[in-house]
């Protein structure tokens, strides 16, 4: 009876240790899996990125041929912003000291 329990338990070990070298390769599978999902993620970011910066590129492009071809309309917006600022002032109130 003695050795019928042994050799069970012995046969319960290497049943033990095969279920936990399932487990550990099942785990690394689902681990390489995550992993790859994860890669693809960043691949479609970065290709997002990548048009995102074509789409860039392609404005500042067209803005510099625009400002070429009108290089007074820089002067006037300028001049329009200085006379907006100057506007904002006579407005602001509180440089006036109205408050008081």
């Amino acid at each position: 009876m003695e050795e019928e329990w042994t050799k069970f338990q012995k046969e319960m070990e290497t049943q033990q240790q095969v279920s936990e070298n399932l487990q550990e390769e099942d785990e690394e599978e689902a681990q390489i899996e995550r992993n790859i999902d994860e890669i693809d993620e960043q691949i479609n970011c970065f290709a997002k990125v990548e048009a995102l910066r074509d789409k860039q590129d392609a404005i500042k492009d067209m803005k510099a041929k625009k400002s070429k071809d009108i290089p007074n309309r820089d002067s006037e917006e300028s001049s329009s912003s200085a006379d907006e600022a100057e506007f904002d002032e006579l407005l602001d109130w509180r440089s006036k000291g109205a408050w008081k």
